[in-house]
């Protein structure tokens, strides 16, 4: 057989639904109803105050408890937590206190005015409205910032020495280094002590030249110093000691036997002071009202207290001068503003070096005053600027507690004294500790104490009934979603306590009373619950049971295989910072099984919640029992069951749901796909939803009506059937896929009206079903009353035909839509007869024609 889609896609809303005489195919929603506990209903969801000091057990607030917590399922939202980002002791109350101020002289609160916030804030400046807690004794207030404070005046910024100032040295002592002196007799030595700070000079070289010849004191020399500033034109040489400049150098002469000098000979000499940078700092209080450099140069070196060195200030914009004064101990005058600059008795000056002070004028400095909007007083005790006082400051703000901070259990919730919450607002890495907050919980309990069979024809009373229309509530939504598309024809809907076969098996029994429903539609994807469906439908609608029923299952074929089967492995932390990464599996084989980046590991199994786990992809392959998670998987230091799945090729991925349909095969079951669809407001959501649209959709059309190509209300995406290319999409048909999709302008629809036996048109089309299975109701309706109370005879005969007649003229007479046309096109009574053997047994042969959808129209225009 080759499949063929419907060729011509004409977008359609569905023909005239009932029609008198006809009952409908109601839908019958099988799924969990929930009691619905959410922190924006806050009478069913509040859990109290939170206790910082101590672990607290709260029960779970306006519980049934006939029902079971979802545990999976479960979120606790801290309301107005206050959430400390500091807490220390570097505040003090100023001393014209007990007024709302704090003050730090420690830390800088905001980036402004030039300054940066200290890196204990992080990204993020101390902010007007941050709620502040002050404690000092035993008292404590909690209040509010109104304002983000510094002081004014003015900043005096750190001396800078200048960059050719003298380094510091040790002393050299005088020497002689070299002469030309041709007369053997005489031998030099250096002597004396240097010292020439007075013009910023502590190393320096003289060169002696004999001007006149002759021996002791009648030779002269002329002094050239290195520096020009030691230079003396003519020296009588003195063979004992011979000044050599004027700081404090000499030369001592040697004559063993009556030597001279002679005009042009040299004697070359040096030394070097010990020399100490002068620890000058700036100081006073700057006044004036202009930024400035002011630059203090040395005039005149030496050593201060025994020496006169001397000093004068210059600026670099020629707001401030100052002539040249003397240096002392002390605080000594730059400028005629405020400024000074401290020396120290015994400071070695070097004339010429200089340093440069930046000033910034009167303003506000750095911010490190909060102004709080409560005076700092409690119990007639009021703090002031003799106590210690500690400070918290928090951000206030809604969030949701991490799980770390709390265990739950079906008897109650115990949350730690001390939970934190990951640090959004400073961007440190650090967890920040929740003060107080009151505390709500979001949670769903599942209810077991009824399975009875309820119907809604108003979409308006769904929340009435079954509770809130919101996913987690599974069989509200169901039955919303089958009444927005069945034009307002009753949905049945019934709960199921638990999700296992016993709870399924009981509500069929129920079901197995009722002749009014006819399209099931289990939320559920469990394979053994939908085979458990699929064989109870079977046997309804055999000849016996005469109960004809139809399944809409969704199954969860994912686009993965199996690689490396069930093992057990530790995750651990081995970076420390809270990213449980690392995989470790004693005796693993992740090499052997071509484990690779891009797989994906599942773990964390919970067969006890159903077919739940975590699943993380893998990053790297380190050994061959060490892997990396992409992502921060959970703290898991004892071993777990764990499987690597690999993503496989989409044709493959069609292949497989194909198969999955074929697993049914029954022209009264239909596979849906996609197994994930969006609603209308972009919510991802499960398939079986969808199963219900349809399954409400084909309750509210004529039994005839086909539905392939008919748009489908309350979705609005449907991903997971166009990832997809139609060739694809073919091959998950040929398997019996009942597929939903969108066309161009984003309308969703079915693609073709498919059941999973695709051996035949008449077995895989689902109005030819829906229509055969309608009139077979009819049927059933004239003759129900005949089995046990008549007699086989001619008279009996004549009423059964007639009976027939009546049903197929009435079937007959009713109007449709011109595209749909009549429900049945005649009909030929085949057999009608006593049965020869059995003598209490009439048979009937009865056939109705049935109209086929329209799957192609072939146009053929000539020119």
């Amino acid at each position: 057989m080759s499949y063929v889609k419907p060729q011509l896609s004409i977008f359609q809303t569905y023909a005239e639904t009932n029609t008198d005489g006809l009952v409908p195919l109601h839908s019958c929603i099988i799924g969990p109803k929930f009691g619905v506990h959410r922190y924006t209903k806050e009478d069913q969801a509040t859990l109290g105050e939170y206790d910082k000091e101590n672990t607290t057990t709260y029960e779970w607030p306006d519980r049934d408890n006939r029902s079971t917590i979802m545990l999976d399922n479960v979120k606790i939202t801290a309301e107005d937590a206050l959430i400390s980002y500091y807490n220390g002791s570097n505040f003090s109350v100023p001393v014209d206190g007990p007024g709302g101020t704090v003050l730090t002289s420690d830390i800088i609160l905001q980036s402004t005015n030039s300054f940066s916030r200290d890196a204990l804030f992080g990204s993020r400046d101390v902010t007007i409205g941050d709620k502040v807690i002050v404690s000092w004794d035993t008292e404590e207030i909690t209040t509010f910032i109104t304002q983000v404070k510094g002081a004014l005046g003015s900043e005096i910024k750190a001396a800078v020495k200048g960059e050719g100032n003298q380094a510091s040295t040790t002393t050299v002592a005088p020497s002689v280094d070299s002469n030309t002196v041709a007369d053997g007799d005489l031998s030099f030595s250096a002597g004396g002590v240097y010292d020439n700070l007075i013009n910023g000079v502590v190393s320096e070289t003289y060169v002696c030249t004999v001007i006149k010849a002759g021996g002791d004191g009648v030779a002269e020399f002329s002094i050239a110093s290195a520096s020009g500033k030691d230079d003396v034109s003519n020296v009588v040489v003195n063979y004992a000691s011979t000044n050599i400049g004027t700081k404090g150098v000499t030369l001592t002469t040697t004559d063993s036997d009556d030597g001279v000098f002679e005009v042009g000979e040299t004697i070359t000499m040096s030394a070097q002071q010990e020399y100490s940078i002068p620890a000058i700092t700036e100081g006073g209080s700057y006044q004036g009202t202009s930024g400035t450099n002011y630059i203090v140069v040395f005039t005149e070196g030496g050593v201060i207290g025994t020496d006169t060195p001397k000093y004068k200030v210059l600026t670099n914009n020629g707001a401030d001068t100052q002539a040249e004064i003397n240096l002392i101990d002390g605080a000594n005058v730059v400028g005629n503003y405020g400024l000074t600059v401290t020396a120290t008795n015994g400071d070695q000056i070097c004339k010429g070096d200089l340093i440069t002070i930046n000033v910034v004028p009167q303003s506000e400095r750095a911010h490190q005053t909060l102004h709080l909007a409560d005076y700092l007083t409690k119990n007639n005790n009021p703090c002031t600027s003799s106590d210690t006082i500690t400070v918290k400051l928090c951000v206030q703000d809604t969030v949701e507690i991490p799980s770390t901070n709390y265990n739950i259990s079906e008897e109650s919730i115990i949350i730690n004294a001390s939970s934190t919450v990951e640090d959004v607002y400073t961007g440190l890495d650090a967890p920040l500790t929740i003060i107080s907050a009151t505390l709500y919980v979001d949670y769903l309990e599942r209810q077991s104490n009824s399975s009875e069979l309820g119907s809604i024809s108003d979409i308006n009373n769904v929340e009435d009934l079954l509770g809130p229309v919101i996913p987690e509530n599974e069989l509200a939504y169901g039955v919303y979603k089958a009444l927005q598309n069945s034009n307002e024809t009753d949905v049945y809907f019934i709960n199921v306590p638990d999700n296992t076969v016993e709870s399924y098996k009981e509500v069929l029994d129920i079901l197995s009373h009722e002749l009014a429903i006819y399209s099931l539609v289990p939320l559920t994807k469990d394979e053994v619950i939908l085979n458990l469906v699929k064989t109870w439908i079977l046997n309804e609608s055999s000849p016996f049971k005469v109960n004809w029923k139809k399944g809409f299952f969704n199954s969860n074929v994912v686009n993965q295989e199996l690689k490396y089967s069930e093992f057990e492995g530790t995750i651990t932390d081995e970076s420390g910072d809270f990213n449980y990464n690392t995989v470790t599996v004693t005796g693993g084989k992740f090499l052997a099984n071509d484990v690779r980046a891009g797989d994906t590991l599942k773990f964390n199994f919970r067969p006890d919640q159903g077919d739940i786990y975590d699943e993380v992809e893998i990053l790297e392959i380190l050994t061959e029992d060490t892997l990396i998670l992409k992502e921060s998987g959970i703290d898991a230091p004892a071993d777990i069951r764990m499987e690597v799945w690999t993503t496989i090729s989409k044709r493959n991925h069609a292949l497989n749901i194909g198969k999955q349909s074929t697993s049914y095969s029954s022209s009264r079951i239909h596979n849906i796909w996609p197994d994930v669809i969006a609603n209308e407001f972009g919510e991802e959501i499960q398939g079986y939803f969808l199963c219900a649209a349809i399954a409400g959709l084909t309750s509210g059309v004529a039994p005839h009506q086909p539905i392939s190509n008919v748009e489908l209300v309350g979705f609005s995406q449907a991903k997971r059937s166009l990832m997809f290319n139609e060739d694809d999409l073919d091959v998950i048909a040929e398997g019996g896929t009942w597929i939903v999709t969108a066309d161009n302008s984003g309308m969703i629809h079915s693609r073709h009206q498919l059941s999973t036996d695709m051996s035949q048109l008449e077995m895989r089309e689902s109005s030819i079903q829906n229509n055969w299975d309608s009139v077979s109701r009819e049927v059933r309706a004239s003759y129900g009353d005949l089995p046990g109370q008549s007699n086989v005879s001619n008279e009996l005969l004549k009423l059964i035909k007639d009976s027939i007649v009546a049903v197929s003229v009435g079937i007959e007479s009713r109007e449709y839509d011109v595209k749909i046309g009549k429900q049945i096109q005649g009909y030929k009574i085949l057999h009608l007869a006593k049965d020869p053997v059995l003598k209490d047994k009439i048979k009937l042969v009865y056939k109705p024609i049935l109209p086929r959808p329209l799957n192609s129209l072939e146009i053929v225009i000539f020119i």
